[in-house]
């Protein structure tokens, strides 16, 4: 098959017609997300889950190149550098299978240079988007690569209106200063889902700083391999929720790193100072509400039938990586503070979207309630 050549001419043809991104509709559409970071699979599926296809994750190349030969994808998005399987490597693998050969395969890449889109190309990718996602972009090359076509696309005007008028106004983003951040391009890129956007900067934040300390102390033992993984991946992770300050700063350390210049502590301390002032940009939540209480006195909240349905409802979520997790956990949190049950474990990890281990933490809960208790609650009908 053709990359990067005839046959993209011809498709690019097909959509000389361009219709407004609002009044795409990808429903029915399977698309594979190949992406190791965290923070940079959050952003696509913002982007995304606006336009209603279904989206399946892959942390790496490996469990890519499992996944197109378990089941049909319509396309499929790869990152390039990961652990385990690379794309490039992942993209040689999956054109070796004779009945994937005509399937999209489209590189997202922070390296856009003539080499870069050659080993693409030489891979047997179709196409390419470059990093930061541009949502115009990405949309755009996947009705070229897709039967998306101007009249296949169905309209869903008035659904996506209706989730941009239930994002709550919850910051004046004139406080916040571009240069640090630019909320309102990442909550634009995100598909304008604001609250989506905050969870992902906390999540980003959080789990950034968290790894400071390691850095410092990889960079004082010289250790360039770890801290150039580092600031590729805060960098790409940065430019994604537009913290554009953030990036130079992680692209300047990858840049040491990388080569055989002094690595400067100081720009470690820099990027440190830019997190933290990120992090004061985030809005606060709303203090919990008080607990229902019911005439006789008692909690208005879960009978143990009821907290056991919710708590394996919370798994499917998790072993699903859906996002609406971080909700639903907050809703069990808040109905099941009469229940002698810890799961602050399980939020932490959620609100960091460690959605794996989030869900063995749920697991060691389930255990703990037993089956009993369960059986034993009266019945709710």
């Amino acid at each position: 098959m053709e990359a990067f050549g005839e046959e993209e001419l011809k498709m690019v043809n097909n959509h000389e017609d361009e219709i407004e991104p609002e009044k795409i509709d990808f429903t029915g559409m399977t698309i594979l997300l190949v992406e190791d970071n965290m923070i940079n699979q959050e952003v696509a599926k913002g982007i995304l889950e606006q336009f209603n296809p279904v989206i399946e994750v892959a942390d790496n190349g490996q469990i890519a190149l499992d996944m197109v030969q378990e089941k049909e994808f319509d396309i499929v998005l790869m990152d390039m550098q990961m652990p385990v399987m690379d794309g490039l490597t992942a993209t040689r693998k999956i054109r070796e299978i004779e009945s994937l050969g005509s399937m999209p395969i489209v590189a997202m890449t922070a390296n856009a240079m003539e080499r870069d889109v050659k080993q693409c190309k030489d891979a047997g990718m179709n196409d390419h988007v470059s990093k930061p996602i541009d949502v115009d972009e990405l949309i755009s090359t996947i009705r070229r690569w897709t039967s998306a076509t101007k009249d296949a696309v169905r309209y869903s005007v008035e659904r996506n209106e209706k989730k941009k008028k239930d994002q709550p106004a919850i910051l004046d983003l004139e406080d916040i200063d571009p240069l640090v951040l630019d909320a309102n391009e990442g909550i634009q890129r995100i598909g304008g889902n604001s609250v989506a956007y905050w969870k992902v900067i906390t999540a980003f934040t959080e789990t950034k700083l968290a790894a400071i300390d390691k850095i410092r102390q990889d960079l004082a033992d010289d250790n360039r391999d770890d801290v150039e993984l580092f600031a590729h991946s805060l960098k790409g992770a940065a430019a994604n929720v537009s913290a554009k300050g953030l990036a130079v700063l992680a692209g300047n350390l990858e840049d040491q790193a990388g080569s055989e210049r002094k690595m400067e502590a100081s720009l470690v301390d820099k990027i440190e100072q830019c997190l933290q002032e990120i992090q004061t940009y985030i809005p606060k939540e709303e203090p919990p509400k008080e607990p229902e209480v019911v005439a006789d006195g008692g909690f208005a909240g879960y009978t143990p039938r009821e907290f056991r349905i919710e708590l394996e409802q919370l798994k499917i979520l998790l072993n699903n990586f859906d996002t609406q997790a971080v909700d639903f956990i907050t809703g069990v949190q808040e109905n099941s503070k009469a229940m002698d049950v810890d799961l602050s474990g399980v939020e932490d990890a959620i609100r960091k979207f460690e959605y794996e281990a989030a869900a063995k933490k749920l697991e060691a809960v389930l255990e703990t309630l037993g089956v009993d208790e369960v059986e034993d609650a009266p019945e709710l009908f």
